[in-house]
């Protein structure tokens, strides 16, 4: 039956790659309270030349980036109807693994699999013109894979460094968010529009071929709607935050027609009338078992799926009440929700002389409770480690080839610490003149 059911879908994708436009299912992710990526920045400064032991600042040039925490398992989308066979997409800290329904369960299908390192998002795209085509994002921005009747191959990669979420944009394209806002992608992966001073967003999703759009923050959600030149806000869809802790995120009605609030622990639905929108008991439940990560529309009206590290929950009203579907559900699972920790190195610092202490001073915009950071400065390349805290001068093996790591720690998935600077300073005697120290900044 596994063989049977893998080819019929493989040919239903093929057969279906070109109909007619439908109503995407993206994605709905979670995402840090304060989710930032970090980077270096120049300065230069000056060495305090003032007599014996006086504090003078090395070079600290890094290279890389790191975010904390780096999400997995915090997004999925289920195919619009176009596809032609109900499979959906799950993002992992190993890639985007895909799954598909045989009649009777939930099969997992490799086939369907995107090779990702930490996706940030996943998202089939309105793009029937083109074949049926998923977007995948990372930090680094979003790819794009086109279905070619066997495996999702390749088709564009558009740069957009700090993307955390994506969506099916207006006019076939895509929508990369960032911590501050989003941005609309053509399908050939030029910028066409952009929406800034989001402060906190933590995810995007999106219905009606990108006419309408949802972004989020731990504590509200804002809606924009596509007016052929640009998205502007919709201030009448806003509804109060429900209880039950942080929003996991918005999950569009398939027809676009009102949406879900989800929290870990319930989730409340709304319908628009054309006036106002409206509670609709019948589609909210408020026994959620309190592990949902994340939140995203089934494929029949009324349906609303609720991702966890242990499987997909699929709901279902068609009794007239939200209730469990087993068969499309999938459970068993132990998908990582978040990574605890994150290490950023810097550039090794071939100083030019011996140096045996250092101080290390940091600047830092949060440090949430449950949350921690710590940094290690060595004398040799990377070779050993020594534990340096903060605005404390410590004593190092002396060594000429500086190199410093800062570890970023978390034990909850809504927090993170937010480093803005650190400098480097050595403790020793020092006549050079200038030198240059590299700021840690927030994009």
């Amino acid at each position: 039956m596994g063989m049977a059911w893998r080819g019929w879908l493989a040919g239903a994708l093929a057969l279906l790659a070109a109909a007619a436009l439908s109503l995407p299912a993206t994605a709905a992710g979670v995402k840090n309270a304060s989710p930032y990526w970090f980077q270096d920045s120049y300065r230069t400064l000056d060495y305090v030349n003032t007599g014996p032991r006086t504090t003078a600042i090395v070079d600290t040039a890094g290279a890389g980036t790191v975010w904390l925490p780096p999400l997995s398992a915090d997004d999925l989308a289920y195919a619009p109807s176009y596809v032609g066979a109900d499979i959906f997409e799950v993002g992992t800290a190993s890639g985007v693994q895909g799954w598909g329904y045989n009649g009777a369960e939930m099969i997992r299908e490799p086939f369907l699999d995107v090779a990702a390192t930490n996706p940030t998002g996943v998202a089939f795209l309105d793009q029937a013109s083109q074949g049926v085509r998923l977007a995948v994002s990372t930090l680094g921005g979003v790819g794009i894979y086109a279905w070619n009747g066997q495996q999702w191959a390749a088709a564009l990669n558009i740069s957009a460094p700090g993307t955390i979420g994506v969506a099916a944009g207006a006019g076939g394209g895509v929508l990369a968010a960032t911590a501050g806002g989003f941005t609309l992608y053509s399908p050939a992966g030029t910028q066409q529009a952009q929406v800034t001073g989001i402060s906190g967003l933590r995810g995007i999703t999106s219905a009606v071929g990108g006419s309408l759009v949802a972004v989020w923050t731990a504590t509200a959600a804002s809606f924009y709607t596509w007016t052929g030149a640009g998205y502007v806000a919709l201030p009448s869809w806003s509804e109060p935050l429900p209880s039950g802790g942080t929003l996991l995120g918005v999950a569009f009605f398939r027809g676009g027609t009102g949406y879900w609030l989800a929290t870990p622990t319930q989730v409340v639905a709304y319908g628009w009338n054309g006036a106002t929108l409206t509670q609709i008991s019948g589609w909210s439940s408020t026994a959620v078992p309190g592990t949902a990560v994340a939140v995203s529309p089934g494929w029949a009206a009324g349906s609303v799926v609720l991702l966890s590290p242990a499987g997909v929950q699929y709901l279902d009203a068609s009794g007239g009440a939200l209730g469990v579907d087993g068969a499309r559900s999938v459970v068993g699972q132990s998908w990582a929700v978040f990574s605890s920790g994150g290490i950023l190195y810097s550039a090794v610092l071939p100083v030019g002389h011996d140096v045996d202490e250092v101080k290390m001073v940091d600047t830092m915009a949060a440090l949430p409770s449950g949350t921690s950071l710590m940094y290690w400065v060595s004398t040799d390349g990377g070779g050993s480690w020594t534990e340096t805290p903060p605005m404390v001068p410590t004593d190092v093996p002396s060594g000429s080839s500086l190199v410093y790591q800062a570890d970023l720690t978390t034990d909850n998935q809504a927090q993170t610490p937010v480093l803005d600077i650190t400098d480097l300073y050595e403790i020793q005697t020092q006549t050079t003149t200038d030198s240059q120290a590299v700021s840690w900044l927030l994009p």
